[in-house]
C-alpha cells in the first residue's frame, strides 16, 4: 500500500509580508514598539523659586510638656492557690466533690436498671447475666482508684491486676470491677438523652460545669493570663479528635483553656 503525503498549501503572503517591505530594522522612519515591560523614566520635580534655607531650632525655646499620669494604673498581682498545705487526696477531691460523685452514682445505677429492664443483656457476657447490686460512694471511688492504679502499672490484661500478686483484689474484686466498668456513666442517655442545642460532649457535661466551677473556687488568678489551646490525650474512635504527630501528644481532644503559671483556670 503507498502511502500519501499530504500536498498543503502555502498561505498567501499579506502586503506587508512581501518581501522587501519596509520595516523598521530597514528604514529609521519606522518608530520601534516600545516593550510594555520596559520602565519609562519618571519625571523630575523642577522647583518655581528658591527653596527656603533650612532653620535651626532651639530646644530651650519649647514649652515644658504637662505631666501625664493615666488614670488607670497596671499592677502585676501574682496568682495564689487555695489548696496550699493539702495533700495529693484531699486535693483531688477539691476539684471531684461530692456532688459529682453522687451524680455518678444516680446515673450508673439508673443506667444499669433501664438497661437490664429493657433487655440489653449479651448472653456472651456472662457480666451482664449475674445479679446487679446497686452502687454506692465507695464503689465509685474505689473503681476510680482503680483506674488510676492501672494507669500507672500497665499490664498486658486487666486480669492481671487481680492475680496472686496483684494489689487492687484487696479493695475490690474482679467481678464487681466488670460490672461496675461494664455500666459506668456520666449521664443516662435513655433518661436523658441528648437536645439538639447540645454539643457531642453533652455526657460528660453536667460533671464538666461543676469541675470548671472547682477549678475557679480553688485558685486567685494573677494579674496576667494566658490563652492557648490544649490537647486532651484520646486514642479512641471519634470524628472530632485531631491528630498532631509533632507534639508531644499526638491525638486527642483540641480544646481552648485559659491557665496562669500551669493551672487551668477555664476552658472552652
Amino acid at each position: 500500500m503507498e502511502l500519501r503525503r499530504s500536498q498543503r498549501q502555502q498561505k498567501p503572503r499579506t502586503i506587508w509580508e512581501e518581501r522587501g517591505a519596509p520595516s523598521a530594522a530597514r528604514d529609521p522612519k519606522i518608530t520601534k514598539r516600545t516593550d510594555r515591560t520596559k520602565q519609562k523614566t519618571a519625571l523630575k520635580p523642577v522647583a518655581i523659586g528658591s527653596l527656603p534655607e533650612t532653620l535651626e531650632l532651639d530646644v530651650n525655646q519649647f514649652p515644658d510638656l504637662p505631666a501625664y499620669k493615666p488614670p488607670l494604673e497596671l499592677r502585676f498581682e501574682p496568682s495564689k492557690s487555695l489548696l496550699e498545705g493539702l495533700s495529693e487526696l484531699d486535693t483531688f477531691q477539691k476539684l471531684l466533690t461530692p456532688a459529682i460523685i453522687n451524680r455518678i452514682v444516680e446515673s450508673t445505677n439508673s443506667y444499669a436498671k433501664n438497661a437490664r429492664e429493657t433487655n440489653l443483656i449479651d448472653e456472651e457476657d456472662p457480666e451482664s447475666s449475674r445479679p446487679w447490686k446497686p452502687v454506692n460512694i465507695t464503689d465509685i471511688w474505689r473503681y476510680i482508684g482503680c483506674l488510676l492504679y492501672m494507669g500507672y502499672h500497665r499490664l498486658s490484661k486487666h486480669e492481671e491486676h487481680w492475680n496472686e500478686s496483684g494489689y487492687l483484689s484487696e479493695f475490690m474484686s474482679l467481678i464487681r470491677y466488670k460490672q461496675i466498668h461494664r455500666y459506668f456513666t456520666l449521664r443516662d442517655h435513655m433518661t436523658a438523652p441528648r437536645e439538639n442545642d447540645e454539643t457531642f460532649a453533652w455526657q460528660v457535661e453536667p460533671i464538666g460545669i461543676i469541675i470548671k466551677q472547682n477549678c475557679k473556687n480553688n485558685w486567685q488568678p494573677s494579674s496576667h493570663l494566658a490563652i492557648d489551646e490544649a490537647i486532651i490525650a484520646y486514642r479512641g474512635r471519634s470524628t472530632h479528635k485531631v491528630k498532631l504527630p509533632n507534639k508531644p501528644i499526638k491525638e486527642g481532644y483540641k480544646v481552648w483553656v485559659l491557665s496562669d503559671a500551669g493551672y487551668v483556670y477555664d476552658w472552652l
